[in-house]
């Protein structure tokens, strides 16, 4: 999943990606530890975040250790959050997003509006 979709799918409000962080978590989180472990990627959250985390698990994993911790995650996705977050008003405006889109030079999809199966 691409960066900005993420953003645009779930992290609109800075103050959001601590709640996203811990729902992403314990979508995966099977034996509760607190974090994702590799096998744990099997199962998963159907969050925006979550794909994104499935797709970019070894990128997100810092130390190597197979496991993604809290502190990674946020690492990951606040860099993220930041470089999209152009003014730094801690939200993420469609202009924002579009400036992104320009960047990569891919047109931004729109989100669905009909309900998952």
């Amino acid at each position: 999943m691409r960066i900005q979709a993420c953003l645009a799918f779930v992290l609109l409000v800075g103050v959001e990606l601590d709640a996203e962080v811990e729902r992403t978590i314990r979508g995966y989180d099977a034996d509760g530890s607190g974090a994702i472990e590799a096998a744990e990627l099997d199962g998963g959250s159907r969050l925006a975040l979550g794909g994104f985390v499935r797709q970019h698990a070894e990128e997100i994993d810092a130390d190597a250790d197979r496991v993604i911790t809290r502190a990674e995650l946020v690492a990951v996705v606040g860099r993220m959050f930041a470089r999209a977050d152009g003014n730094g008003d801690d939200r993420i405006t469609p202009a924002e997003l579009a400036k992104l889109d320009q960047l990569s030079g891919r047109p931004r999809r729109r989100p669905r509006t009909d309900p998952q199966p």
